[in-house]
């Protein structure tokens, strides 16, 4: 456990060869932001040991980083993990709100990599549609809006217990409520 008492993968005594996919895909470090999500998509269907069950997690994280205003999931924050012989997508790491200490007039782009060649402006179509271009059906979309509307009130409310100042809680409240409605996560929900 780390001091924020968070159970982090790494800390595990068994050491465990990971690879990031700016590796993977063969990008230099410096190119980790020209990478697209439907790349680590076709190379998690080509690589991973349960590729449709990977893919879920991998969508799951694109919802949660849109939602929470992470602009900067790059390359190197996408990894395989070697366990037992097999590849499995590596648990997400750097998930925080880049949107919280960036405003929009300063860095407009909501992801770091293009999905469905943009970086903005995302609706529920175009988590649809990279759904389906990551060889997932629609309802894998609608169980992952389905958990994210259950889960929202529980992280309204541990933004609200946290140590943010007020203004920074509000404007973190009112990312997720907004960008939750932009997918058609119902807001009464929320």
């Amino acid at each position: 456990m780390d001091r924020a008492g968070i159970k982090r993968y790494e800390a595990k005594k068994r050491l465990r060869h990971k690879e990031d996919f700016c590796q993977i895909t063969e990008h230099m470090t410096e190119n980790k932001y020209r990478g697209s999500m439907e790349l680590v998509a076709k190379n998690l269907r080509r690589y991973s040991a349960a590729p449709g069950y990977d893919l879920s997690i991998l969508l799951d994280t694109a919802v949660f980083i849109f939602l929470t205003g992470n602009s900067d999931m790059h390359l190197k924050n996408f990894s395989l993990i070697y366990d037992g012989g097999e590849r499995r997508l590596a648990p997400a790491y750097d998930l925080l709100s880049t949107r919280l200490v960036i405003p929009a007039k300063d860095d407009p782009e909501e992801f770091a990599m293009p999905m469905n060649g943009k970086k903005s402006n995302f609706k529920e179509a175009d988590f649809l549609k990279f759904t389906e271009s990551a060889g997932l059906n629609e309802k894998h979309y609608k169980r992952a809006a389905a958990r994210f509307a259950k889960r929202l009130p529980a992280m309204l409310d541990l933004i609200e217990r946290s140590f943010l100042p007020e203004e920074k809680r509000c404007q973190y409240r009112e990312l997720i409520a907004a960008r939750a409605a932009r997918l058609k996560i119902l807001p009464d929900r929320v």
